[in-house]
């Protein structure tokens, strides 16, 4: 099942979908900021902030609604087609509706960096290619989407209020992302020089190559090699939660799709992969 989600459609949709936030000028786009705590930090490296690009808002809203306890909030009284979800009174991703468009969801995932225009040149430099220009979206700050030489989609951003500051993990929050993709040494190697990650071998499982990536002393991620020749490069964000059982087990409920069940020989089996009832895919991890 994960082979079949991971396919050549699902990088293709989510590009298709991408002009809503960063190439309609004509259209008024109000976002909260990165963070709250306007602490003017920079972090590049980690990922800081998540959209969901869904065929199926209602659909989206009560599965996540449901299953991390996400409330989701218009950010135009005018326009349905782009909410905020909100977790305990904090923002943690922004949804965007295109249900005229077939194929899957997608969840698209931004990375810090210094300077975003200088981070497209380098991406192209290094074998990538630049999506969406450059540009300010109020409040969030200056973003860029780009794709990876395995062309694996992500966005950049540059925000005016600093990231994220690194605490304790929060249930049904963030933890960071995995890129699933075709070369692992070759994107180990592109990320290292766009954004300063130290790269570690990590020994997940014995047919697997992993390396897993840190800044600023954090684990913000890891590259995982996908076991199939025919499925395409993609960036899978992760999100912590107290019980991989109970949640996979609600999911299931709420109608998501396990792809990769919990496997005692991967992380004590604490990680599991889900689609969503619209088709986006993310990990959870269960941790203390």
């Amino acid at each position: 099942m994960l082979r079949k989600m991971l396919c050549k459609a699902g990088c293709a949709l989510i590009l298709l979908m991408l002009p809503m936030l960063v190439g309609c000028p004509s259209t008024k786009i109000i976002v909260p900021p990165i963070t709250e705590s306007a602490a003017k930090i920079s972090l590049p490296g980690k990922f800081v902030w998540f959209d969901l690009f869904t065929t199926d808002m209602t659909a989206a809203a009560n599965f996540y609604g449901a299953l991390f306890g996400w409330e989701d909030r218009r950010t135009n009284e005018n326009d349905a087609s782009v909410k905020t979800f909100y977790h305990h009174g904090k923002p943690v991703a922004n949804m965007i509706g295109r249900e005229s468009i077939p194929g899957d969801s997608q969840w698209l995932a931004y990375m810090s960096v210094d300077d975003v225009d200088s981070a497209l040149e380098i991406t192209e430099a290094l074998g990538g290619s630049i999506h969406r220009e450059a540009k300010d979206l109020p409040n969030r700050g200056r973003i860029g989407v780009a794709v990876d030489p395995q062309k694996a989609a992500f966005a950049m951003v540059t925000s005016p209020v600093g990231d994220p500051l690194d605490v304790k993990f929060v249930f049904n929050r963030w933890l960071g992302c995995e890129l699933w993709t075709t070369d692992v040494s070759g994107a180990s190697d592109f990320y290292t020089k766009l954004v300063g990650y130290s790269v570690n071998v990590v020994d997940v499982h014995e047919k697997v190559q992993y390396r897993l990536l840190a800044s600023q002393g954090h684990r913000r991620g890891g590259i995982v090699e996908i076991p199939w020749s025919d499925a395409a490069p993609e960036w899978v964000p992760y999100i912590a939660v107290e019980s991989i059982l109970a949640t996979v087990t609600k999911a299931q409920e709420l109608g998501g799709k396990l792809l990769l069940e919990p496997d005692m020989s991967v992380k004590q089996g604490h990680i599991a992969i889900i689609a969503d009832p619209a088709g986006a895919i993310f990990g959870i991890q269960q941790l203390r």
